[in-house]
């Protein structure tokens, strides 16, 4: 007896521990028999009306974690449905009414969710007529059952595909990355899509960032744009969502204000290296990177002008800390041959970074520790 007492009360225990499966379905009005859906998966669903009533099918969920809980619907043969969302007490704490699309077409309802309590989903024909099958699932976070998540390297381009759902598509593309610096940069080089939306959440789901509208009207294939998150959690999985816009896309971050894939070209103190920016409109990055290590405690940057004439220079310590910069240098009414200079007092032996942006074309840049330029 003492021991079948003890695998009842364990048994329960199990039961409302992992599952939270304690309902009564005795109580006034309660939902006999509810179909169990599965977090993050589609169940195929169906209904066929009475003879004076619409066509009902109730499910059943387990909160797992307060959080905003979303009930998916994707038309399949039915093309009317209303969700409601009911309470363990079966009350209604939410709903979504003319649920109305072709086949393939996704809508969803949310609510705010309490950790292990029990929910029930009503789905009803908004038609005494309405019949056909549709799919049903839910999710604790703001993407669909069953997406996926793309994994993003650090530094490196990852191609973005977005399916309208009139194609047959999500109308939007989920990535994920983890985070290896508290500020991360990340990147977007357009193809044949040309604008997007980007929401950028936390490893809880919460939103933490967007981008409204990057690129747009006037934009073209090859154009990048850049937005960066910081007081981010080194080692912490992040999330972006880009919707939108529809078509093919690249997508990077990387831990410094540099596009992914960038070359950083390394300078030798009084030797001049040549540049050349290319505009990303013509499939260039519309900038450049160089490196050098500082010999002396104050280091004298040089460019001379070639098809370029004017240019803004931001220079970065070892931390890509960014220490100083020099706008316009160059510019109105400078010529092909002629030089121009900017200093900063540095730390000799470490290893700092340039950017030169801001205009196109050729030109040469080196440094050292003299006030004059070294010979050409």
């Amino acid at each position: 007896m003492k021991n079948f007492l003890k695998i009842a009360v364990l048994s329960l225990v199990l039961c409302v521990t992992f599952t939270g499966c304690v309902w009564d379905d005795k109580k006034e009005g309660a939902i006999h028999n509810p179909i169990s859906l599965t977090m993050d998966k589609w169940e195929k669903g169906s209904i066929s009306p009475g003879k004076e009533t619409a066509g009902v099918k109730y499910y059943i969920i387990f909160a797992r974690r307060a959080a905003t809980h979303r009930i998916y619907v994707k038309m399949d043969t039915v093309k009317n449905l209303d969700i409601y969302i009911l309470n363990s007490a079966y009350e209604q704490i939410g709903s979504r009414n003319d649920f109305d699309g072709d086949t393939g077409r996704v809508f969803y309802a949310e609510w705010e969710a309490e950790p292990g309590k029990v929910y029930y989903i009503k789905a009803e024909g908004n038609y005494t007529n309405t019949s056909g099958s549709f799919w049903i699932g839910y999710t604790d976070f703001p993407a669909r059952p069953e997406t996926v998540f793309t994994e993003l390297t650090q530094n490196k381009w990852t191609n973005g595909n977005i399916v309208s759902p009139n194609n047959g598509g999500t109308g939007e593309q989920w990535f994920t990355f983890v985070a290896t610096e508290d500020t991360q940069y990340i990147y977007v080089k357009f193809s044949t899509c040309t604008d997007l939306d980007l929401y950028i959440y936390d490893s809880n789901y919460n939103q933490i960032g967007d981008r409204i509208d990057a690129g747009g009207y006037g934009w073209v294939a090859s154009q990048i744009f850049s937005t960066y998150r910081s007081s981010l959690e080194i080692g912490k999985t992040y999330y972006i969502k880009a919707d939108y816009g529809t078509g093919n896309f690249w997508i990077g971050f990387t831990d410094f204000p540099a596009t992914p894939e960038a070359v950083i070209s390394p300078l030798t103190e009084n030797e001049w290296a040549q540049g050349n920016i290319k505009s990303q409109s013509s499939g260039g990055l519309g900038e450049q990177w160089f490196t050098f290590v500082a010999t002396d405690e104050t280091q004298y940057i040089f460019v001379k002008f070639s098809s370029c004439t004017e240019l803004d220079l931001y220079i970065y310590d070892s931390d890509l800390n960014q220490i100083g910069s020099r706008f316009d240098a160059g510019g109105y009414g400078w010529e092909a041959g002629q030089i121009d200079k900017t200093s900063r007092t540095l730390v000799s032996g470490q290893t700092y970074y340039i950017l030169a942006n801001y205009n196109t074309g050729t030109f040469w840049i080196t440094f050292g520790p003299d006030s004059v330029a070294p010979a050409p």
